[in-house]
């Protein structure tokens, strides 16, 4: 099965501006590899931020495979982004650094291979450039990514695996959505009556048999949300985000979700 994990950055934000030279941030979040890469970039303020949502998105994926996964961002390591050549970056990881291809065979950092994936966009509100691709390394195996970059804000998306499913099967539709809202009040409820009415489109049923909760963890409460539809958990993987004037969330449904 997928999982998914998905991140934006409000690049107009003013706490997002700066960071390029806030370098107790830098050296908290990068590796020193990843530093030297956004310095040498032509856009080194958007590389830096493409990271960091790399970085979250998958965490946001890894934790689904780990639980109770803590977020240390130098452990989770772009590998691969935009105009890399498939193996660019791969030289910094450790030789004994655990990978785990999308065919489930176990390698290392020298022997990566790149990795494709299929990803369907739908229901997209703003504009954006094309998309990009990279790869990220986790303590959990690496993960494909998937990145939308406009003059506003950066998206990131990160798929896991658990099991032995393909990513690339036919029978999962992957559902990322990118809102703007303004300086929503409160946008945690805004991304989850956004995801709610576009599962409920899914599932052609009304929003008001939907749910969307934290998943219970040994902690208490605050895992990865879950979807629920008619009290019951439903087999949908979701990933929720917002950052500034923007919204975003991820999900992986089956296709036999749209004839119930």
């Amino acid at each position: 099965m997928l999982v998914v994990g998905n991140d934006i950055v409000d690049l107009t934000d003013p706490y997002n501006q700066g960071k390029l030279r806030d370098r107790r941030f830098r050296g908290r979040v990068f590796t020193a590899a990843e530093e030297r890469r956004i310095d040498a970039s032509p856009r080194p303020d958007v590389t830096l931020w493409a990271f960091w949502a790399a970085k979250e998105s998958a965490f946001k994926a890894a934790v689904k495979l780990k639980p109770g996964s803590g977020f240390i961002p130098k452990e989770y390591m772009v590998v691969k982004y935009e105009m890399d050549l498939p193996a660019a970056g791969l030289s910094s990881l450790p030789d004994d650094y655990p990978i785990m291809g999308l065919d489930g065979e176990k390698g290392t950092g020298e022997d990566r291979k790149q990795e494709q994936t299929v990803v369907l966009y739908s229901g997209e509100t703003v504009a954006a450039s094309p998309r990009k691709s990279g790869l990220i390394a986790t303590p959990v195996g690496s993960m494909p990514l998937e990145f939308t970059i406009s003059e506003q804000w950066i998206h990131c998306l990160a798929l896991g695996r658990r099991g032995c499913e393909d990513t690339a099967t036919p029978d999962r539709t992957i559902h990322v959505v990118m809102e703007s809202r303004g300086m929503c009040i409160e946008p945690s409820a805004a991304v989850r009556r956004a995801a709610v009415h576009h599962l409920a489109d899914i599932f052609r049923t009304s929003p008001y048999y939907l749910e969307i909760r934290r998943a219970r963890t040994s902690y208490g409460y605050g895992g990865p949300p879950q979807v629920f539809l008619a009290g019951r958990q439903t087999d949908v993987d979701i990933s929720l985000t917002h950052d500034g004037s923007y919204i975003a969330f991820a999900l992986v449904t089956p296709e036999t979700s749209t004839d119930q």
